[in-house]
């Protein structure tokens, strides 16, 4: 194990030479004669786009399809297929929540009142207002009822259906048991990509197995690879202040190593649409999408850190904090807290341990560790002054 962590650097960039020789070439210039790979989020974010965005995305990757430029990891497929009934869940459960919380917009009765003239003209729209209402809600029921015979033949599977053949799918042979030690390795010393997802019960491996696919499919093809991705974790990128800056140098090089004088670019899928001439309205929604499914992962971590009452791991306006997490919820000026007590990591304050109030809009790269904590900290009040609203607390 020592020769391991001595030689570390060694074993990730074998041949120092190789350093200075790394060379990127621009977007501009690859694009037109690349191979584009896509992400599992890639192929969940139609199920939150318009008809008209889903549209010109099945456009771009009919020309991609047809110049034979566009590729699907075997695993992204099988990611696709656990992850698509959580999205039809998702649009499930929202026009239920609505169905169930109708919002009254009626005044009470008042008898004494019924010769006003002004009562009795907003009694006589609300009955007109009733009738629309009771009528949306019949509808929505039958919207819900067709989403309940939905078996593989939503709009967004049936496209999928349609063009994703079987020269689209890229699955090569992946050995279980070196992907087993490998992924072991890379999480040991921080070897990206995936590192990050050691926490996971499930499928923890998933974006090694990912970066493997793209790595054979560049041998097999001696091309530029665009990968297309909504993931910006520390694993995939450098970061800084919240911002992603570039594909990790370690990936360049595995990359280049591989296919020599060859590029690996990874960009968002907006990013992707724009780069192919989509309109406008198309780009500026899947942005939209793209911040909103940042934020709905970001919160569904910390509070699944709050059931669990595992440690928590995140940069704070840059540096690296550790927390036990008790509680989440909303500032009374509407800005997401959490309340944790700081085990480890920076500090502005004297104090590098004990209880700290957090914006969650400074966090990133939000990680869940193993590590589990008691969560019965004396001095903790799940009634937090400082939070009109509480999501999540223990």
């Amino acid at each position: 194990m020592s020769e391991v962590v001595h030689l570390i650097y060694k074993k990730i960039y074998p041949d120092a030479g190789a350093i200075f020789n790394l060379n990127v070439e621009p977007i501009e210039k690859v694009k037109e004669n690349c191979i584009y790979v896509l992400d599992t989020n890639v192929l969940l974010t139609p199920y939150t786009t318009s008809k008209t965005s889903l549209k010109e995305i099945t456009a771009i990757y009919k020309k991609l399809i047809d110049q034979q430029r566009l590729f699907i990891p075997g695993h992204v497929a099988r990611e696709f297929a656990m992850k698509r009934p959580e999205k039809i869940k998702e649009i499930f459960s929202s026009l239920t929540k609505r169905l169930s919380h109708g919002i009254n917009f009626f005044i009470d009765e008042y008898p004494l009142l019924e010769d006003d003239e002004v009562y009795k003209e907003i009694k006589t729209k609300e009955k007109i207002m009733k009738d629309l209402i009771d009528e949306q809600r019949k509808m929505v029921k039958a919207l819900i009822n067709n989403i309940k015979k939905w078996n593989w033949n939503d709009p967004v599977s049936k496209l999928y259906k349609e063009l994703f053949i079987s020269n689209v799918i890229y699955d090569p042979e992946i050995d279980e048991e070196f992907i087993n030690k490998e992924y072991e390795f890379r999480c040991n010393f921080h070897i990206p990509p995936g590192y990050k997802d050691k926490s996971k019960e499930i499928n923890s491996a998933g974006d090694l197995i990912i970066w493997l696919t793209i790595l054979k499919l560049a041998e097999e093809k001696k091309q530029n690879i665009i990968f297309v991705s909504s993931d910006k974790k520390s694993d995939w990128f450098h970061r800084s202040e919240k911002n992603s800056l570039s594909p990790r140098y370690e990936l360049q090089y595995e990359f280049q190593s591989k296919v020599p004088n060859r590029s690996l670019l990874i960009i968002m899928f907006s990013d992707f649409m724009q780069l192919l001439n989509a309109k406008k309205d198309t780009i500026d929604e899947i942005k939209f999408n793209e911040k909103m499914n940042r934020f709905d992962s970001q919160n569904k971590t910390i509070e699944k850190a709050i059931m669990n009452k595992n440690l928590l791991q995140f940069s704070y306006n840059g540096p690296f904090r550790v927390v036990e997490p008790y509680c989440y919820g909303k500032s009374f000026n509407g800005i997401d807290l959490l309340r944790a007590f700081q085990t480890g990591g920076y500090t502005k304050s004297s104090r590098p341990i004990g209880w700290k109030l957090f914006k969650v809009e400074n966090m990133s790269d939000i990680t869940i560790t193993n590590e589990e904590f008691s969560g019965n900290r004396t001095e903790y009040n799940p009634d937090d002054s400082a939070m009109e609203e509480i999501y999540c607390n223990i």
